[in-house]
């Protein structure tokens, strides 16, 4: 099957499984100059280079597997992590809306975006974080996110009920419990920010 592109492009995906890198940066070159068109060539390649820090090589092609596939949001989800590795973050804010209009069950977009505006836009980034937290509510990270803009919007109400339910759930996250510290504290409950505190201080370790 030399000659069709699925071949060396599922045996590049075994080299970069197996972590032998360059034999699969050869296969996936194999399989795009075969067909040109196998955007997934190009996007397996592109986070083959940015892994190792050839991320101009990375940007080009995951520019290439976009404009083949504009609609496809895992490319424009990676496309846009990449931008804003470099700074572009105007860019990388544009891909992260095409990768969620793609899929709107995206939780790592709507995720990164939120992260994204949150400076500019906090209110925007609540809805984002309580999207992501509502679709991945196994994920501690998402829930974290949703209140510390939360509370950087002002609703500190929210926030410490949103860090109360993750507590519940995952009673060792740290940085949950000195946000919600802060959050009590700036509530006016400083015995109960205290008392939050001493627990954690007096807790055995893990």
């Amino acid at each position: 099957m030399s000659d069709l592109p699925s071949g060396p492009y599922n045996l590049g995906n075994l080299y970069a499984a197996l972590g032998r890198t360059a034999d699969a940066e050869r296969q996936y070159r194999r399989a795009a100059a075969i067909d040109d068109q196998l955007f997934m060539a190009k996007a397996n390649l592109a986070l083959l280079l940015a892994a190792g820090g050839r991320v101009p090589e990375a940007e080009t092609l995951l520019r290439e597997a976009h404009a083949l596939q504009p609609g496809q949001a895992g490319i424009s989800f990676d496309l846009a992590l990449l931008l804003a590795e470099e700074g572009k973050r105007d860019e990388a804010e544009r891909m992260l809306r095409a990768a969620l209009a793609a899929d709107p069950r995206m939780a790592a977009a709507a995720f990164n975006l939120a992260v994204l505006v949150g400076e500019r836009r906090p209110s925007e980034a609540v809805a984002l974080a309580r999207k992501a937290a509502a679709l991945r509510p196994d994920e501690p990270r998402y829930a974290w996110t949703l209140a510390f803009f939360q509370s950087r919007s002002g609703d500190l109400r929210g926030a410490a009920q949103t860090l109360e339910a993750l507590l519940r759930k995952h009673p060792e996250h740290d940085d949950a419990v000195h946000l919600l510290a802060e959050v009590y504290a700036r509530q006016g409950r400083s015995a109960e920010a205290q008392a939050l505190l001493r627990g954690r201080a007096t807790s055995p370790p893990r």
